[in-house]
C-alpha cells in the first residue's frame, strides 16, 4: 500500500524548497485504471489539508492579511475570444465545436461568462465544448480572513483528468461514434486540448512569486511560510469533475482556489508520449516545482478491482461481465500506458498491491 503520510512529507518539504520561487507545487500521479489513483490523490490531498487545518488550531493568528489587491494575473491573455456571434453557435450546439470534436490540434478558446454562483468568469473551452470547461473567476476584493472559518482553507486541491471525459453528446459527433463510445477511456476520448490548457494555465500560477513577508519572524515551519504569503492576485478556477452515474463530466466540481498551494493531478494519460498529452509533463516541470509519480501494480490485481466497480456502477449486471469489458478497454488503456511512458527520470515509481 502507499504511505500518503510519506508522499505529504515530501510534497510538503518540495513546498518548503520552493515557497520564495513558486506560488505553488504540482505533483502528477499516474496508473493504470485500477491502480487506485484516485483514492491515493484524494488522500494525500486530505492528509496535507488537515495537517493545516491543525497548524491553524494551534497558530488562529498566523495568517497574515495585506488587505490589499494585487494586479491579477493573466493567464489566458494569449487564446482567442469567441465573438458573439460565435458563443450564440456555441449554445445553439448544445455547448460543442461540431466540427472539431476529433480535433486534437484545435486550439482552445476564452469567453466571458458567469458561474453557477453568478460570477463573472472567463471560460476557456477546447474541443470537448462547454462540457470540458475551465472558469477562471478574478477576485476584486482583497482576502478578508477575519470572515473564513480556518478549517475552510485548503491548501491542497485535487484535479482529476476524469472531468475532461468528452461527454457522450461529444462522441456521438465522432467519425465512428459507436467505437468511440465502446473504448470511452482511452486518450482520443478525452479534451486533452483543454487539459493541456488547465497545465499551462496551472504552470503560470505556480510561477507567480508569493508575497513578501518578514522572514525575520518567520520559524521553520512551511506552514507559518504559506499562511503569511497567500497572494490576492491569484485567482480561482474552476474545472469540471465526473459523474459516474449520469456517465458525463460535471461542469466547476473542483476549485483550485487562490489559496491552493498543492495541485495533485491523477489520471491515465499525464505521462503518455503521444499527441497533447505529451506536453504535459514538461509544461509543468518546467516551473522547476513538481514531484512525479507513477503506481506500479500488476494487470490480474487491478482486473479484479475494476470489474467489481464496474459492477457496483452498474455498466455490468454480473462479475463476469466486468471482467470482459475490463480486457476489451481498460486492459488495453493499461498496456497502452506502460508502453507509452515518456521517458525522463524523475517519475518515482510506487506499489500500491
Amino acid at each position: 500500500m502507499v504511505d500518503t503520510h510519506k508522499l505529504a512529507d515530501d510534497v510538503l518539504q518540495l513546498l518548503n524548497n520552493r515557497i520564495d520561487c513558486n506560488y505553488r507545487v504540482c505533483v502528477v500521479l499516474v496508473g493504470s485504471p485500477g491502480s487506485g489513483k484516485s483514492t491515493v490523490a484524494e488522500e494525500l490531498c486530505q492528509v496535507i489539508n488537515e495537517r493545516y487545518h491543525s497548524f491553524l488550531m494551534e497558530h488562529p493568528d498566523a495568517i497574515q492579511n495585506s488587505g490589499t489587491l494585487e494586479t491579477a494575473l493573466d493567464l489566458v491573455g494569449t487564446l482567442k475570444t469567441l465573438l458573439p456571434n460565435e458563443i450564440t453557435t456555441l449554445n445553439r450546439n448544445q455547448g460543442l465545436f461540431t466540427d472539431h470534436v476529433e480535433d486534437v490540434n484545435f486550439q482552445p478558446v476564452k469567453y466571458p461568462a458567469f458561474t453557477a454562483d453568478n460570477k463573472k468568469c472567463t471560460t476557456v473551452v477546447g474541443r470537448g465544448g462547454t462540457a470540458n470547461a475551465i472558469k477562471i473567476v478574478e477576485s476584486h476584493n482583497p482576502i478578508s480572513f477575519d470572515q473564513l472559518a480556518l478549517d475552510s482553507i485548503d491548501i491542497a486541491q485535487i484535479v482529476p483528468m476524469d472531468g475532461f471525459h468528452l461527454s457522450r453528446k461529444c462522441l456521438d459527433l465522432f467519425e465512428h461514434p459507436e467505437a468511440a463510445h465502446k473504448r470511452r477511456g482511452s486518450p482520443p476520448t478525452f479534451d486533452s486540448n483543454n487539459f493541456l490548457q488547465l497545465c499551462r494555465i496551472l504552470a503560470k500560477t505556480s510561477l507567480c512569486k508569493a508575497p513578501s513577508y518578514d522572514k525575520s519572524c518567520v520559524t521553520a515551519s512551511v506552514f507559518e511560510k504559506i499562511s503569511k504569503s497567500f497572494s490576492q492576485a491569484v485567482p480561482d478556477i474552476f474545472i469540471p469533475g465526473f459523474n459516474h452515474a449520469l456517465k458525463d463530466p460535471t461542469p466547476d466540481q473542483y476549485c483550485i482556489s487562490r489559496f491552493t498551494r498543492i495541485v495533485i493531478l491523477e489520471g491515465l494519460y499525464l505521462l503518455y508520449d503521444q499527441e497533447n498529452w505529451k506536453q504535459i509533463y514538461q509544461t509543468l516541470a518546467n516551473t522547476g516545482a513538481l514531484l512525479v509519480y507513477k503506481i506500479d501494480i500488476d494487470y490480474p490485481v487491478t482486473e479484479k478491482r475494476v470489474a467489481k466497480r464496474h459492477l457496483q456502477s452498474g455498466l455490468v449486471t454480473t462479475l463476469e461481465e466486468g471482467e470482459e469489458k475490463f480486457r476489451s478497454n481498460d486492459l488495453l488503456n493499461a498496456k497502452d500506458i506502460d508502453r507509452h511512458l515518456i521517458k525522463v527520470d524523475d517519475i518515482i515509481h510506487i506499489r500500491n498491491d
